[in-house]
């Protein structure tokens, strides 16, 4: 793996972006971190103009993503521990909620805080869910918790994936 720096002012995007080359990625992926540091992943094989273009592209994207962690305002260690609290009574009964309506079976759920995801379902079907859902509008919650729920059928971000969420979530 290697990795570049550099800044895109010309885009009027003001952090920086740490591109990271994979040899056998086949897809290029964007994050934005809560720093605002944006880290795209792209194979060896693809050029810095591709990647470039690629970050023009979701330029919009990169600038809700932004605006997401900075509305997400620091939280005391009480606070946290709250929210902690209130994340594990309310997610995984919520969870079952939305799996029963929907049609889908899990393992198990539990609570973390995590830095850089909402939510994640391994081969298992356990599905983790960030403690900061308690802090999103209840749709966006829904919406994280059911695309978790979504991946316990699809183990990818394929089409499949994504027509299966559609199908469930419109």
């Amino acid at each position: 793996m290697h990795n570049e720096l550099y800044r895109l002012n010309e885009l009027n995007l003001s952090n920086t972006v740490t591109i990271i080359r994979v040899a056998r990625l086949r897809r290029m992926s964007l994050r934005v971190q809560p720093t605002g540091e944006i880290v795209v992943r792209a194979s060896k094989r693809v050029s810095e103009r591709e990647i470039h273009a690629f970050i023009e592209k979701n330029t919009t994207w990169i600038e809700k993503q932004k605006k997401t962690h900075s509305d997400l305002m620091p939280v005391t260690s009480n606070q946290l521990e709250e929210l902690r609290l209130l994340a594990k009574s309310f997610l995984p009964h919520r969870t079952m909620e939305l799996a029963e309506e929907l049609g889908f079976t899990y393992a198990r759920v539990t609570c973390r805080h995590q830095k850089s995801r909402w939510g994640s379902c391994n081969h298992r079907n356990n599905i983790s869910l960030n403690i900061e859902l308690m802090r999103l509008p209840s749709e966006l919650r829904d919406y994280i918790i059911v695309h978790e729920l979504t991946h316990t059928v699809h183990k990818h971000h394929q089409d499949a994936f994504w027509d299966h969420l559609e199908k469930v979530l419109p």
